[in-house]
């Protein structure tokens, strides 16, 4: 019997967290509900956006929205300027329910607007300029002009609504007229076609990576040279730097920041006293290095990438140890040192290495504060040589990525 227990419960375990999780996705579902309708009442509309954007989000648990939260959403729309998020959860709230309310408010914006399309090719260096042949009147309608325009100046695109009426996108000249017909304008380089995987949204920004470094240094690779021993320990990595897209999903990264072996081990001082005069201090490991890289980046998803490239890095290390034996001028205490005491004497020198590194990212959502930037933990590894040795070392960071 208890075999069979076991199987089962290794069935039943994994539902019933789904279970759980639902739940509680429910209850704050109903705690948000109750929280829009209250902030509703207050006319505290930026409230209410904030609390149906936690609803879109536990959405994806499973939790069905309401008629009235899709309706409390497109009145927060309105009353934040935002007509394409009042029209797209007006039609949520329709495939929900249709109410006199909901389709005469639909048919109130199809009757002044249309959605559009608007994106300039990767390739186009021109300026991006959004111009009305002839400005609207109500507040509403120029309002949704400025977010279009801004929208294009910020992301080089805009998907949404436009007011019926005669536009100009950086002299190239469209019109937006009743029937719910889709219009699409790119902007291209003279001369050349439209390349559809060119014209998304760019990613573009700060990439920075802060987190814990494991670095361990590898035995000399050099004879007849003194060399500090091998060692290892933990420290600090911290990259600052810009990542550019160069095509839809290959960006170029280029970082420059500190990487520092802070917490090494000790030499032994009961080593040192078997040594006799030839024999140093035993030091703590450490290793301090600036270094820059520049990698290629591969986005697969919005949310994942991956990194690698080369990597340049100075600056200075100490340990314990002299791997061939020799701690004076005369070498005399080769056999005693290297046979007995090589965990002890201290070792300093400067290094100028290069190397590789390689990475992988995975946001887990916006940046606060931060527009088109993305923050998650990063997994990153390489390799330091100067013609020596080899320093190869291992980071998990928390990490800052640009989003399109």
């Amino acid at each position: 019997m208890r075999q069979l227990l076991v199987p089962i419960a290794a069935l039943v375990a994994p539902l019933a967290a789904e279970a759980a999780g639902k739940t509680a996705s429910e209850a704050e579902h109903t705690r948000l509900a109750e929280e829009m309708r209250k902030l509703a009442q207050r006319n505290a509309w930026r409230g209410v956006e904030g609390s149906y954007a936690r609803m879109l989000v536990i959405e994806k648990d499973g939790v069905v929205l309401t008629y009235d939260d899709h309706l409390l959403g497109a009145q927060a729309a309105r009353a934040l300027g935002d007509v394409t998020n009042v029209y797209d959860r007006l039609l949520r709230a329709r495939s929900v329910k249709s109410t006199p309310e909901v389709t005469g408010w639909i048919a109130d914006i199809e009757g002044s607007y249309s959605r559009v399309e608007l994106a300039r090719d990767l390739r186009y260096t021109g300026k991006i300029e959004l111009t009305v042949d002839e400005m609207p009147f109500a507040p509403d309608q120029r309002a949704v002009i400025g977010a279009a325009s801004q929208a294009l100046a910020t992301n080089g695109s805009y998907t949404g609504l436009l007011p019926f009426g005669g536009y100009s996108l950086s002299g190239k000249h469209f019109d937006v007229k009743q029937g719910g017909e889709l219009v699409k304008v790119v902007l291209v380089p003279e001369g050349k076609s439209v390349d559809k995987a060119q014209t998304v949204a760019r990613r573009d920004g700060l990439r920075a990576d802060v987190g814990a470094l494991y670095a361990m240094v590898g035995e000399s690779s050099v004879d007849d040279s003194v060399q500090g021993q091998g060692f290892a320990g933990m420290g600090l990595r911290a990259g600052l730097g810009w990542e550019l897209q160069v095509a839809r999903p290959l960006g170029f990264v280029a970082q420059a920041g500190y990487h520092g072996l802070l917490f090494g081990e000790k030499g032994d001082p009961a080593a040192i006293a078997e040594l006799g005069e030839v024999a140093a201090e035993p030091v703590t490991s450490r290793m301090s290095l600036f270094f820059v890289s520049g990698s290629l980046s591969i986005w697969p998803t919005d949310a994942l990438s991956v990194q690698v490239g080369p990597s340049w890095a100075i600056g200075t290390a100490q340990t314990n140890g002299v791997s061939n034996g020799c701690v004076d001028a005369t070498c005399s205490a080769v056999a005693t040192y290297g046979a007995d005491g090589s965990d002890a004497a201290g070792a300093q020198a400067s290094i100028k290495s290069g190397g590789a590194v390689a990475g992988l990212f995975y946001g887990f959502g916006k940046t606060p504060g931060m527009k088109k930037s993305r923050s998650g933990i990063s997994l990153q590894g390489g390799a330091q040589y100067d013609l020596a040795r080899v320093y190869p070392w291992a980071q998990v960071a928390f990490a800052i990525a640009p989003s399109r």
